[in-house]
């Protein structure tokens, strides 16, 4: 199903329009790396029209009552069984019926906003829009009647020990800063630290029961066992089978996998490589791995018999490709999981141009060393002065992280400066050597100017110990603390 934003806007009363400038979410990563101190619900008492109960209709400042959803089956006494926490590991993005029926539920019965649904997997990270688990629901936290209606729709889907949410089968929520997980309701609703606070929208993850719709609020029976999801076929690939339907026992173990000259390539990329493979597949060679190559990748690896994960991996290059094997398939290291720290989780031995000037705010006609270390941060022209060019470059920078577009920098704006500027600072407490695997591999080898697959093999080694040598440095082929600290330099 072919399927990256569908617009879902609805025909009644759209109480007021969302800004133009909102935006389609972008929540990747582990939700519990974002662990918060637990808060009230996002609706207290800072709206005037907290309802209340979960199920009492209110009013908003137009005069407009806001209803909840009603389920067109009868709901069983039972409730479904509590979600675990199951994370994306498939490149699969296609809009699943559950997730589909979900944000139709939420833009019919509020009449507000529309949905977003799947997205493709280049943007990294770990994201359930990337296998059609996941929704954006675009509303304004900032508009008091948009926010009333958001507080409420979160309000009923959490109360009561999250009752509706796991009767929909939603495994977490997020929405303006806070974030509430139902295989941890005793949590609440907790600080969201992630990098988009979710103010212009409500994003909501589903378990795969809930996005096959199968769960209570469908089908009127409480579903008892959990769908685990698709299972990796191979070690060294780190992209999982395409969902074929329900598992509830452990995956088998990964069978060993080919390794070639070639980069895993997954939808949403653009690179000669894909050119080449588009060639092999007799398909239009554009160089862009769009649905249509998805399309060809699947349907040849069904002839093949190899493991069909819709990606362009090491099994697809050394079938379409043999000349490109590198080795035999022979078992890989046991990986090492490369966890996912939230920016405030940078190590303080690490100095960069923000540190001595964090807390300096700075607007149009400033001047001075807290300028040209902005400048620097920016890679722009250092003078020192707070002229045009820096203040546009700020705005610009504020936009994309969706900070108020005013020119001036602030604490939030030189932290998102840093960020911007040294993207792999968030990984710096983590020790990654060969087998280890995820995000922040993908963050090294970005800075290391490799092709980014978040696996850490030979290339990456080779990479990092030819960097090593340049920083002198240790060539220990290891980023620990001393080689992260290094990596300023750069």
């Amino acid at each position: 199903m072919r399927t990256t934003l569908a617009l879902a806007l609805a025909a009644a009363l759209i109480t007021t329009p969302i800004p133009a400038t909102a935006t389609h979410g972008d929540h990747t990563g582990n939700p519990d790396t974002y662990a918060g101190t637990p808060m009230p619900p996002p609706h207290t008492p800072t709206s005037a029209h907290t309802p209340t109960s979960a199920h009492t209709p209110i009013t908003t400042t137009k005069n407009t009552q806001i209803t909840n959803p009603t389920s067109s089956a009868p709901l069983p006494t039972t409730i479904d069984i509590q979600p675990s926490y199951i994370p994306q590991i498939s490149c699969d993005p296609i809009d699943r019926p559950g997730t589909l029926a979900l944000g139709n539920l939420l833009v019919n019965t509020y009449k507000t906003g529309y949905v977003g649904y799947s997205r493709f997997c280049s943007e990294g990270g770990t994201s359930e829009h990337y296998d059609g688990r996941a929704l954006d629901w675009m509303l304004d936290a900032t508009n008091p009647t948009q926010k009333t209606i958001g507080d409420t729709a979160a309000t009923w889907l959490t109360a009561n020990n999250g009752e509706n949410a796991r009767r929909l089968g939603i495994q977490y929520i997020i929405w303006n800063a806070t974030m509430w997980r139902a295989y941890a309701p005793e949590r609440g609703w907790a600080t969201y630290t992630g990098p988009n606070p979710h103010t212009d929208h409500i994003h909501i993850s589903l378990t795969w029961d809930g996005a096959n719709r199968r769960t209570s609020w469908w089908t009127g029976t409480a579903i008892t066992s959990l769908d685990l999801g698709p299972c990796r076929a191979t070690t060294g690939n780190p992209w999982a089978l395409l969902y074929t339907g329900k598992r509830t026992t452990p995956c088998p173990t990964p069978t060993p996998g080919p390794s070639t000259t070639k980069t895993t390539w997954v939808p949403g990329n653009t690179s000669p490589q894909i050119t080449e493979a588009q060639k092999l597949l007799g398909i239009t060679a554009d160089g862009k791995f769009g649905y249509a190559t998805r399309n060809a990748i699947i349907a040849y690896q069904k002839r093949t018999s190899i493991p069909i994960t819709g990606v362009l991996d090491q099994s697809t290059w050394a079938a379409l490709d043999p000349s490109s094997l590198t080795t035999t398939p022979t078992p890989a290291p046991a990986p090492t999981p490369a966890p996912s720290p939230s920016p405030s989780q940078t190590p303080s031995t690490i100095t960069t141009p923000a540190t001595a000037y964090r807390t300096t705010t700075l607007r149009p006609g400033s001047r001075g060393p807290a300028v040209k270390a902005l400048q620097t941060l920016l890679r722009i022209p250092t003078t020192s002065t707070y002229d045009p060019r820096t203040t546009n470059a700020v705005k610009t920078l504020q936009k994309k992280w969706k900070l108020p577009a005013t020119g001036t920098t602030n604490l939030k704006t030189w932290n998102r400066a840093e960020l911007n500027r040294y993207p792999w600072l968030p990984y710096t407490g983590t020790t990654l050597r060969p087998g280890s695997r995820g995000p922040a591999v993908k963050a090294l080898q970005t800075l290391l100017r490799i092709p980014a697959d978040g696996i850490f093999g030979p290339a990456t080694r080779n990479a990092l110990t030819t960097t090593q040598k340049k920083l002198r440095t240790p060539q220990t082929g290891i980023t620990d603390p001393t080689t992260w600290k290094a990596f300023i330099r750069l």
